[in-house]
């Protein structure tokens, strides 16, 4: 079995190679990246690059290859195994390809799958016996990967939902999927295997944690994320951390998924360095992997946000690092010294633009980055505080006011056809226990200048930066830096407007079709300076000369979502 030692790393930054400095000894041993879009050439562009982080770990995941089943298409198979050669001819030492188990139940032979509707019978070794020989043939396509990564939640067969008369609790299914692919992957094969935990709310989290706590291979690593379920700025950091007796791994989105997938300033060093500072301090974390894009041409490589995997390299190289030491070189080799004064709060600033533009009142209004005030997980599934003891949330962005999140945001926030019971019966039942959430329309003019004053905070933030970016102009030399932070940020500053007058035209008309004391005619003032300034900012995203990447968020077609407010609001108010 291969078994990892302490990796002697340089704690310089990456843009600072050609000074040498003294080497010193990590105390972590994983410094790794994730690559998820099936773009050859910003792979390529990824693995030449990673040699400057000291990249010891890639993981080839999501477009590349998300269920190894998946290596059976002749094209999959072709790129991944090219991916592997070249990450190990630049010397990146370990290659690991994710897969999710179980598959989709008509995956698996018929005669395996006697238990109650059509199940697998986990109780025939047969089954075992193929699951074995199965999991080989398809590591016999890929032999020079180097490690597994595991996902068994979130899943086509869930394991825990078959049958067996056996295994009585849900760990002990757990345990003997694990068994068997550790088994293969580690004993027979040799390679590297990591079981990521996923789960949806708190108590599956807890049998999780119970779960790997009783692994008993010692080949095998925990990798988790860094926040509890996704990868949301308001969520808290990963506490249950501490709990975990094997050693584990953390899962960094440094390209952020739900927070404007580099296209907007998903720009975020002091969040993730202050998360990384919690891990560190874990007895069994043994390193990190960060997600570097999200699909399409998003990779955070030579763009503003290749911030968030530097301040990663730097907290990992070095035990003593500030986000003012972090920025200064940054900016400083990316830009020039001379923008340090302008930029630093540019980048410092952004996680506030992003938290009040992209969430409201801590909570995300965003379905993977693209508008959408009537994402129902917004409202239940991605409540912050499913993941904390206390039920209140401080929103700052000039609101400075102490919420209960169910009682307050999400009743208020919440339209009726999001706060319907099925939505929190499995997400968070104590929710209804308590009364906290009714099927009523609840809001009303406070909340709606609460919502109003923490976008108009995001649009002051956005504006700021965009002018301190243009401030920088004429001392940037490298011209294509200085147009792709450009237009980053004037991208974001549009999205906040977005946000802004489809806030103003959403709840403002909810509040006004309330009727009697709520149809007051000032708020119908709101709704139609909101309505135009919702179609000037619509037509100027549309016709914005640089739109951007697009990944899984296509930043210009926000504007279709917006369209949709926008219509359906103005037929309605004029019609009263």
């Amino acid at each position: 079995m291969r078994i990892r030692i302490l990796l002697t790393v340089a704690s310089v930054l990456m843009l600072t190679l050609a000074c040498k400095k003294e080497k010193t000894e990590s105390q972590l041993e994983v410094q790794g990246w994730c690559l998820l879009s099936n773009n050859e050439a910003m792979a390529m562009k990824a693995i030449e690059r990673a040699k400057d982080y000291h990249i010891n770990h890639l993981e080839l995941s999501h477009e590349l290859v998300m269920d190894l089943r998946e290596l059976r298409n002749p094209d999959k198979l072709s790129l991944v195994n090219k991916l592997i050669k070249a990450a190990h001819k630049n010397n990146i030492e370990e290659v690991s390809l994710w897969d999710h188990a179980l598959y989709s139940l008509e995956y698996y032979p018929k005669e395996f799958r006697t238990g109650p509707g059509g199940t697998i019978d986990l109780d025939n070794v047969e089954f075992w016996k193929w699951f074995k020989q199965d999991y080989r043939s398809m590591l016999d396509l890929v032999p020079d990967a180097d490690g597994i990564v595991l996902t068994f939640i979130e899943t086509g067969a869930r394991i825990e939902q078959q049958y067996s008369v056996k295994m009585k609790t849900a760990e002990e299914k757990y345990a003997a999927l694990v068994d068997t692919l550790a088994s293969v992957i580690i004993d027979e094969r040799e390679k590297y295997f990591y079981v990521r935990t996923f789960a949806y709310n708190p108590l599956e989290l807890q049998n999780m944690i119970q779960f790997v706590n009783m692994l008993k291979h010692d080949g095998i690593t925990v990798m988790i994320k860094e926040v509890p379920h996704d990868f949301f700025l308001t969520h808290p950091v990963a506490e249950y951390a501490s709990q975990i007796n094997k050693p584990f791994m953390v899962e960094f989105d440094c390209a952020h998924e739900y927070n404007g997938q580099s296209i907007i300033a998903s720009v975020t060093p002091q969040i993730t360095l202050d998360r990384f500072e919690f891990f560190k301090k874990q007895k069994n974390f043994i390193g990190y992997v960060a997600r570097i894009d999200r699909y399409g041409k998003t990779s955070i490589i030579d763009k503003p946000s290749e911030v968030n995997i530097i301040t990663l390299n730097q907290a990992f190289e070095k035990t003593d690092i500030t986000i003012d030491s972090i920025l200064n070189q940054f900016i400083s080799m990316k830009y020039g010294r001379a923008c340090i004064p302008l930029l630093k709060n540019v980048f410092i600033e952004s996680s506030d633009i992003l938290s009040s533009t992209l969430y409201t009142l801590g909570l995300n209004n965003s379905n993977h980055s693209s508008l959408d005030f009537e994402h129902e997980s917004s409202y239940s599934r991605h409540v912050p505080v499913k993941w904390t003891e206390s039920q209140l949330v401080t929103v700052k962005h000039d609101v400075y006011k102490k919420y209960h999140a169910w009682k307050d945001i999400v009743e208020h926030l919440g339209a009726p056809a999001m706060k319907k019971r099925v939505f929190f019966e499995n997400e968070a039942p104590y929710v209804l226990d308590s009364n906290w959430v009714t099927t009523e329309e609840m809001m009303d003019m406070d909340y709606l200048n609460d919502v109003l004053i923490e976008k108009e905070n995001g649009v002051s933030l956005s504006r700021n930066a965009l002018r301190n970016v243009i401030g920088c102009k004429s001392l940037i030399r490298d011209s294509a830096s200085y147009y792709s932070l450009y237009h980053m940020y004037y991208r974001t500053y549009l999205t906040s407007k977005l946000y802004r007058s489809t806030a103003k035209v959403y709840f403002g008309y909810r509040v006004y079709s309330r009727g009697g004391e709520f149809a007051l005619p000032e708020l119908r003032d709101v709704i139609i300076s909101g309505l135009t300034e919702l179609k000037e900012t619509i037509e100027r995203i549309r016709e914005y000369e640089e739109p951007g990447p697009v990944g899984q968020y296509d930043w210009v077609k926000d504007t279709d979502k917006a369209m949709e407010y926008y219509t359906h609001v103005k037929f309605g108010i004029m019609r009263n």
